[in-house]
């Protein structure tokens, strides 16, 4: 009996593990960030490209080290970006790169990083040690994702 109790409690705990993106098509789509009532919109197409619309301006800069975002300061954004699988030599947890377009560069930022983790993708801004930062939540996959430009 107390077998069968200990299987229990370990198939329990390997249902419960968290599943990072582990694959550039698993961050495909619309993502969202929700706050205080505003909307950020962050699309990660297929082809490499994307779009990010209405993020604080202070969230894209390190000279802007706010603790809050500015919702009345927004920008929208767009480059390319490229998904860092765990496995490569760099990386020991999943992580995306972003670059702006050439005329978009914000302040001395050439891009951003963006932390896939179980509950989403992370844009982490301010003081990093504080864990200030717009969580973004896939709200749409798309339907035939495009390969990723050569």
């Amino acid at each position: 009996m107390v077998a069968f109790a200990l299987v229990g409690l370990l198939l329990l705990a390997s249902g419960c593990s968290e599943h990072y993106p582990q694959h550039r098509a698993e961050v495909l789509g619309t993502w969202e960030a929700h706050d205080e009532g505003h909307v950020v919109r962050l699309d990660l197409n297929g082809d490499g490209t994307l779009k990010m619309q209405d993020v604080p301006r202070a969230a894209l800069s390190s000279h802007e080290r706010a603790a809050t975002l500015d919702w009345s300061d927004t920008v929208d954004v767009s480059g390319d970006w490229t998904f860092y699988e765990p496995s490569s030599t760099q990386f020991s947890t999943p992580e995306i790169r972003v670059w702006f377009d050439g005329t978009q560069k914000r302040g001395d930022l050439d891009g951003i990083a963006l932390d896939p983790e179980a509950d989403g993708l992370h844009l982490w801004y301010g003081d990093i040690d504080s864990g200030e930062g717009l969580l973004f939540r896939l709200v749409r996959t798309p339907s035939t994702p495009a390969l990723a430009r050569p």
